[in-house]
This record gives C-alpha cells, sequence and structure tokens, in this order.
C-alpha cells in the first residue's frame, strides 16, 4: 500500500512527527497548518506544506494516513473534520477529547464511517518502558504492586504557558495523563468500586479542584496501587513496578533503575535508548508502529474515553460528565 502521510499541526510535536516520519520510508510526507508561520522550516526538511485549505491539502496530497497534532483544544474538531473528508488511518495526539459530549461524537463518527482511528501515548513507545516490559517477561514474573506520582510545577502563577485556561482546568487529562497511563497499562484499570481518590488544597487558580491528589484501590487485574500528586510542592513523574524479586522505577521515565530481591543498591537500567535520543521519546516506534504494524500498543478511542474518565475522577473535573 502508497503510505502518505499528512501531519496536521506544526507546533513542536508536529515537527516531532515529521522529523521521525522523514526516516521511515513514506512515499511522501506534507503539513498542514492555519497559517504560514512553521512554513520555513517545515519545507527546509523537505515536506511539502499547505496552509489554510485543508480540504484543498487532501485533494492536492491524498493522503493515506493522517497525524493530528493540533493544539490540545483543537483536537477534537480537527479529527472530526479529517474523518469527514474521508480519511479512513488516523493517529491523534492524546488525550483526543476534552470532555463527554466530544467523546460521544466521535465515537459515533469513527464507528458510521469505519476510521482506524489510534490516540498517541508515545511514553509506550520509550525505550525505557519497553524495556522493562521485556525483563518481567524474561522473569516470568508478574507486576504485584504499583506506585505512580503526577507532579506537575511550573514558575507562573498561571501554570504552564500559551495553554488554553480550558484546558488547563483539565490538566491531568491534558498532560499528567502520559504517566497515569503508564503506570497502568500492565496491570488495568482501577477497580472504582475498591478505589479511593482524594483531594486537598484548592490554591492553584489556573487549576481549580485542586492541587494535592492522593488515592489508592485495585485494577481490574486485582493489581493494588496508590498515587501521590503535589502541584505545589518540587517533584516530577515516577512510576514503580514491583515484582517479586525487583523493584522497577521510572524516573525521569525515559530512564529507569532496579532494585533487587535483599538489596538496598539502586542499579541502573541497562537499556538501548538511540531513538529515543535521536528523535523525541517514543514518537519513532509510535509511528512506525501506526503506519506500518499492527496499532498493538497504540491507545484505542474506547480506552481513551476510559482514560479521560479517570482522568476526571483523579482531578474532581465533575463539569466533563
Amino acid at each position: 500500500m502508497s503510505v502518505r502521510v499528512l501531519v496536521i499541526g506544526t507546533g513542536k510535536m508536529g515537527i516531532a512527527h515529521l522529523l521521525a516520519l522523514k526516516d521511515l520510508y513514506t512515499e511522501a510526507i506534507g503539513a498542514w497548518a492555519p497559517t504560514s508561520r512553521a512554513k520555513k522550516e517545515v519545507e527546509n526538511l523537505g515536506v511539502y506544506f499547505f496552509e489554510r485549505d485543508l480540504l484543498k491539502a487532501v485533494k492536492i496530497f491524498k493522503p493515506s494516513h493522517v497525524i493530528v497534532a493540533a493544539p490540545i483544544e483543537m483536537l477534537y474538531e480537527t479529527t472530526s473534520n479529517v474523518i469527514n473528508l474521508g480519511i479512513k488511518n488516523i493517529l491523534v495526539e492524546k488525550p483526543m477529547v476534552l470532555n463527554k459530549k466530544e467523546a460521544d461524537q466521535i465515537l459515533k463518527l469513527i464507528k458510521k464511517n469505519n476510521i482506524n482511528l489510534r490516540v498517541a501515548y508515545n511514553r509506550r513507545y520509550y525505550s525505557s518502558y519497553k524495556s522493562v516490559i521485556e525483563l518481567i517477561k524474561d522473569s516470568k514474573e508478574k507486576i504485584q504492586s504499583v506506585y505512580f506520582e503526577f507532579n506537575e510545577n511550573y514558575d507562573s502563577i498561571d501554570g504552564p504557558v500559551n495553554k488554553n485556561a480550558e484546558v488547563k482546568k483539565r490538566w491531568i487529562l491534558a498532560n499528567s495523563m502520559h504517566v497515569i497511563d503508564m503506570a497502568f497499562s500492565q496491570v488495568g484499570l482501577p477497580l472504582y468500586s475498591e478505589c479511593s481518590f482524594l483531594i486537598k488544597e484548592k490554591e492553584l487558580n489556573w487549576h481549580p479542584s485542586g492541587s494535592i491528589f492522593y488515592g489508592s484501590g485495585i485494577t481490574e487485574n486485582y493489581v493494588p496501587f496508590v498515587y501521590h500528586a503535589n502541584w505545589n510542592s518540587p517533584g516530577n513523574w515516577k512510576v514503580e513496578w514491583m515484582t517479586s524479586s525487583t523493584r522497577y522505577i521510572f524516573n525521569p521515565i525515559e530512564n529507569f533503575k532496579i532494585i533487587r530481591k535483599n538489596s538496598f543498591k539502586i542499579e541502573d537500567g541497562n537499556f538501548n535508548n538511540y531513538l529515543d535520543v535521536k528523535y523525541k521519546p517514543g514518537v519513532f516506534l509510535q509511528n512506525k508502529d501506526f503506519l506500518y504494524g499492527d496499532n498493538s500498543g497504540l491507545v484505542s478511542p474506547e480506552y481513551a474515553i476510559k482514560l479521560m474518565n479517570l482522568a476526571e475522577t483523579l482531578g474532581g473535573y465533575n463539569d466533563l460528565k
């Protein structure tokens, strides 16, 4: 099959996709944006650049695949437009949608038009993540418990810069879900009836539902978990998976360390991270799976909506119901 990829959006994420696609042996690569601001940068990559009229760009370029890397608040609208233009293979940046109404409508469109749509949670393709999964598989052990943190810290009292206010109000969904998805990806999502989700402090004007998040519970696969995040205090993202013989620590997520049974020594993980150094981490293998693989590591739209519901619960986003 001829592979012609159009990337919609030419911000940092869009450019990251283009850099990976250049080495993925596609027949043609194009980029579309509503303005010409990134035209020179895109064309310097040897990529066709289209602006303003998306319908015209699709008619001219005839993409077999589209990657939607639009701003978060535009993901639903842009993806809907792409579906209505007849594109059958779509990779959309997470979280795909921001609320229940958008979720219901996008699912209807996907089913009505028989679309192969997947959601890009690129941490699932980090070399560190894939290496630990292989180590656990080789050990013939299982993850017995999980701990994770999704701390978010910003210098400005207004939170992350250049972000839509509605997006910032849902920042767990818009940003933290990367690490939360990773934490649960191998053990199942929370069994809500057996979990405690707590929120404390409402000190951030940009995230009014709360600033300290903590809780525990058990997953659908009966794996216990504990989490914590304090957005008023220093900290970063962290995931720990515990097996009977080893504690695997992702901190930062791009790397991992291990503690072996009967030892307190923290050892550096040994793995090949060549692709995560050359490209934005995870993007090359993610896009390769989307274009040429079975999409097994990519998130389905149904699962993306489950992650949205989890973010609603963790963050107290009652307006998403």
